[in-house]
């Protein structure tokens, strides 16, 4: 028995599909941003806006993950929470900072920006978790 042999690891879906599933983040996201829209919910405008921001968060993040071996031997539970924080760290920072770094933080009361960020974040991991949701079970039902 060769020991030296590479164990090789579960196999890579084909372009296409990555593609497909990665789109789905972005659709799913936006879609609901615009369901937001049409229903007259108040800060609908944002839910699309954040929505987009972890759409295409979400998009690059499964991308490249799904070219990791680390990432394709995880569960589907570990791969819907790590695509679902891949997804919403970056919009969560760039809310942060836009929140508390601005000049314009300076003028505007801490309750307002705090509940504001608040918001934002929320909604942001809201979308990442809907999004990785359902990237991960297209995904367990196309077997990739």
């Amino acid at each position: 028995m060769n020991d030296s042999a590479e164990v090789p690891g579960p196999r890579t879906a084909p372009l296409w599909r990555r593609l497909i599933l990665a789109g789905l983040l972005p659709v799913c996201t936006v879609a609901i941003g615009a369901a937001a829209i049409v229903g007259g919910d108040i800060g609908s405008i944002v839910f699309a806006v954040v929505g987009l921001y972890v759409g295409v968060a979400g998009f690059a993040a499964y991308l490249l993950m799904s070219l990791l071996i680390p990432y394709r031997r995880l569960g589907m539970l570990g791969r819907f929470a790590t695509l679902a924080v891949a997804a919403a760290l970056p919009p969560i920072a760039y809310l942060a900072y836009d929140s508390f770094y601005w000049p314009y933080a300076r003028s505007v009361p801490p309750a307002s920006i705090a509940s504001g960020f608040y918001l934002m974040a929320g909604t942001a991991a809201v979308l990442a978790i809907i999004g990785a949701g359902v990237v991960t079970l297209v995904e367990s039902r196309w077997g990739a």
